[in-house]
């Protein structure tokens, strides 16, 4: 009966000091192993050498077991909080997805971009998990100090019991119960000053917890199921506009940015469900800056009451990034023009719905050929050495190019070849951008040939009679030689128009144009003046004898009967003749 008593008090005493202490490391080991990932993490991005990389993630595949048993442990525990491990255990997967992706940059040397996850949604998600550990934390200090306060009163009941017990049961079962009091005694000291250091390292937690979440530039705030603003940092306060003491006198139900952009009615579907939420949206802080945020909403457990922890980022830039990709995108796959995409080594990598419209290659017989498959002969070696030399000194091209279709047919085009280099200075990418201009260089030279050729007979005109004489006389000016100049004026043409209709009329002048140029050299020049006047443009002879041997083989041509729509039409012609220099130092003369 006595031993019994005393068994009792050391069990209950066990019951104090080791289980609940047992829940408080549990949690704390849980609190504390998160820090040492986050360090881990850091440190290897940090150190740029894939030797650490790899030790670095075998130290945290360790950590995320001693996690794992430390969570069980709570769980397992009547003074563990079970909604709150499973709220850690929720956010437990996105952690090791975003591990893979951190040390999958790092593995493949793209430290900066490791880096910049860890810096953004690393720190965001970290300082999510401290959040809801330190609640973990705190329930199960909190229970444990209660059952503490329960058990001593009762262990002191029963310690006292049992001394009664002793006195009358003899000096042997006193010394016993001496030893098991002065034993009950030291556990009580030693647990106690454990609880201490536990308690100082808590502290420091925490003060590390508060440094993290000032100094992040994640904004995070806390709200009551009401909507009452509980916590706010600093980049919280600057993104949504305001300060952090503006906030905390704030309800989110009474902010316009958090009603009318949907965060309010977000976040207390999250406050009911539980289920975290995460949505991007656009707003106008107080401030009237114009914005976009990604909103992270999660539920935790204060005090056994719902509360909201929201965590916010300002992603106006990867917004206006993506618009801008968009719209990339859509010129990409609208424009008339086509487009070539190519890699440093010329192979093809995207071609663009335009390119299949001109070339007549479907994308897929494209994509992974080279340029040449347009090459169409029409260049020489030295024309593509030329191109190339300026995309490399420049890096750029534009110019006109023929290329040939997938048909065969040959095509004018108008390109544009840019360089794109890369982060180290290199050619990255090439992009092509053309345009099929045939048509409309067949338009431009009718245009042209319009603008200085007559249109009934297809010769030239006044104009391109005048530069084409000019430039006969500055020839020969420079040579010393002579330039002749006949004025054709065709007989009985008038009569001709007037009797049988000015469509015969306008055939005998393309049959006499036909005689005119039958009887010239072609380094010679026949222009039509207009009506029935030609002009006719002799050089590079030796005698002016020579001169009067052409016209009269003009005067021959043209008294020759022509034969129109069964009417036989004779006509016949004067011509008169001016020398250079002669007759005349320039054009107008």
């Amino acid at each position: 009966m006595m031993i019994g008593s005393v068994n009792r008090a050391v069990i209950r005493t066990d019951e104090l000091y080791v289980s609940p202490l047992a829940v408080n490391n549990a949690a704390l080991e849980a609190r504390l192993v998160t820090g040492q990932v986050r360090n881990a993490v850091v440190l290897a991005v940090l150190s740029r050498d894939q030797a650490d990389v790899t030790a670095a993630d075998d130290r945290i595949k360790v950590l995320e077991a001693r996690l794992d048993a430390a969570l069980a442990t709570v769980e397992a525990s009547p003074l563990g909080s079970l909604a709150e491990v499973r709220e850690v255990r929720l956010i437990l997967p996105r952690w090791s997805v975003l591990r893979q992706s951190i040390f999958a940059r790092a593995a493949a040397g793209r430290f900066e971009e490791a880096r910049g996850v860890v810096l953004g949604d690393g720190t965001a998600l970290f300082t999510e998990l401290a959040v809801k550990l330190q609640y973990v934390l705190d329930t199960a200090r909190d229970r444990s100090t209660a059952l503490a306060v329960e058990a001593r009163a009762e262990e002191a009941a029963s310690i006292s019991g049992a001394w009664s017990i002793l006195m009358i049961g003899g000096f042997i079962a006193f010394a016993i119960g001496l030893l098991v009091m002065r034993n009950v005694l030291w556990t009580i000291k030693h647990k106690d000053s454990e609880r201490d250091r536990l308690n100082a390292r808590l502290e420091e937690s925490l003060s590390l917890t508060q440094a993290v979440i000032a100094g992040s530039t994640v904004g995070i705030g806390a709200y009551t199921a009401d909507g009452d603003c509980i916590l706010a940092n600093d980049a919280f306060a600057t993104i949504t506009g305001g300060s952090a003491e503006q906030l905390l006198a704030q309800n989110f139900h009474a902010i316009p940015s958090w009603r009318d952009s949907g965060m309010a009615t977000a976040a207390l579907q999250v406050l009911e469900s539980g289920r975290p939420s995460t949505l991007d949206v656009h707003i106008v802080t107080s401030f009237g800056r114009d914005i976009w945020i990604e909103c992270r909403f999660s539920r935790f457990l204060r005090d056994n009451a719902p509360h909201l922890l929201a965590m916010v980022t300002d992603i106006t830039e990867r917004k206006t990034a993506e618009a801008e990709t968009q719209l990339a995108a859509s010129v990409f796959h609208n424009t008339v023009e086509g487009i070539i995409v190519t890699a440093a080594d010329g192979t093809i990598l995207s071609v663009n719905p335009g390119f299949s419209r001109i070339t007549g290659y479907a994308a897929a017989e494209a994509i992974g050929q080279t340029p040449r498959l347009l090459k169409s002969d029409h260049h020489d070696r030295a024309f593509y050495q030329t191109l190339w030399r300026s995309i490399t000194e420049t890096g750029c091209w534009q110019g006109e190019i023929w290329n040939r279709r997938k048909g065969g047919e040959a095509y004018l085009e108008w390109l544009t070849i840019t360089m794109i280099s890369g982060p180290d200075g290199r050619p990255f990418r090439f992009v092509a951008v053309f345009d099929d201009i045939t048509e409309t260089r067949r338009k431009d030279e009718r245009i042209r040939h319009l603008a200085f050729h007559d249109a009934l007979t297809g010769l030239p005109n006044r104009l391109l009679l005048q530069d084409r004489l000019g430039h006969s006389i500055e020839i020969a000016r420079r040579d010393v030689t002579q330039v002749a100049v006949m004025f054709i004026d065709l007989d009985r043409f008038k009569v001709v128009n007037d009797s049988l209709g000015h469509d015969v009329g306008d055939m005998l002048l393309v049959q006499v144009t036909e005689r005119l140029v039958a009887c010239l050299r072609k380094s010679d020049t026949v222009a039509r003046q207009g009506g029935d006047e030609f002009v006719v443009v002799l050089s590079d002879f030796d005698a002016v004898g020579e001169v009067a041997e052409v016209a009269e083989k003009i005067i021959g041509a043209l008294v020759e009967p022509v034969r129109l729509r069964d009417h036989e039409i004779h006509i016949g012609a004067s011509i008169g003749i001016a020398l250079f220099p002669q007759d005349g130092d320039d054009v107008t003369s």
